[in-house]
């Protein structure tokens, strides 16, 4: 019976040549398509889902409205890291990430030292970073890698280009100098190979601002007005806490630490909570160009 329906079928498809082969191609088109949507959607909703508690793990943006028009930006000021481990409930770890363009430079053969041009991917954090986001350690400790001033973690990548004769033990140690910033390498993690938005190689210790006065200037650390798209801060909340509430908490700092004025009627300025799995789709962002002071911010902003 099967048999003689197959037979019905090809005689119909034979007679009706043209319309078989436009029924094939359309169906063809629509497997493809499919196929494709799926690969895409796969692939953008996979980036930063293996970092463990993703759910509990936000970044801080800033929100700007002047005379109506509202504005973002995913940086924040100097300030706010320190005051939210020392004034906010309900965070568990709080990791700052300042984002840096430097020249790297390697000791080499002659004294003369190797030159990597304008690196970016280059951030300032601290151990916390690394409690917050997954990574799997291949030398140097992963608990106190970042204690101390002027010390660096490299990504396995990032250390063979620098180092490309040394085994990962042999270049705990090594100096790598970041313009005139010189550190000694404390870590090796391994390349992150899963998608993720945070592709950063090299983790200079959050505490060198304090021994570098000029890098404590430029991230201005007690400057509350001002906001800096390269200053990013990173939390992750404590079990079932709310992140509405943790929210509201940051917002009252900010308001404490920067009392309205009345230069400022019109103008608003306040924090908000964006979840990590948010961050590769959300275009909702205006990025500052270099440093700005609120009420005056949005004036300073560019589309991208």
């Amino acid at each position: 019976m099967i048999k003689n329906y197959f037979k019905i079928a090809f005689r119909g498809f034979w007679r009706h040549k043209v319309f078989t082969l436009i029924n094939i191609i359309g169906l063809s088109i629509g497997i493809s398509a499919a196929l494709v949507i799926y690969l895409i959607v796969n692939y953008d909703f996979t980036f930063d889902k293996y970092h463990k508690d993703s759910d509990r793990i936000y970044r801080v943006v800033s929100n700007f409205s002047f005379q109506g028009t509202p504005s973002y930006t995913s940086g924040v000021c100097g300030p706010l890291a320190g005051a939210i481990k020392s004034q906010a409930t309900g965070v568990e770890l709080t990791a700052p990430v300042y984002t840096l363009s430097p020249d790297v430079f390697i000791a080499g053969n002659k004294n003369i030292p190797t030159r990597f041009k304008a690196q970016d991917r280059v951030v300032l954090t601290d151990q916390q970073y690394f409690k917050i986001f997954n990574y799997i350690w291949l030398a140097g400790s992963s608990t106190h890698a970042l204690d101390e001033p002027n010390q660096v973690v490299l990504t396995s990548e990032r250390a063979k280009l620098y180092f490309p004769s040394l085994t990962y033990n042999q270049m705990i140690g090594k100096i790598v100098t970041y313009d005139t910033l010189k550190t000694t390498v404390s870590g090796i993690v391994q390349t992150v190979t899963q998608n993720t938005d945070l592709s950063f190689h090299d983790f200079i210790s959050f505490s060198s601002t304090i021994a570098n006065k000029g890098l404590g200037d430029d991230l201005q650390l007690t400057e509350w007005e001002s906001t800096n798209s390269a200053f990013e801060v990173f939390i992750k909340l404590s079990p079932n806490v709310s992140s509405a509430n943790v929210e509201k908490q940051l917002n009252v700092i900010l308001k404490k630490s920067i009392p309205p004025t009345p230069d400022a009627k019109g103008s608003t300025r306040g924090f908000g909570l964006q979840p990590l799995a948010d961050v590769h789709f959300n275009d909702n962002t205006i990025w500052i160009t270099g440093n700005c002071r609120f009420p005056f911010a949005v004036g300073l902003y560019k589309f991208y």
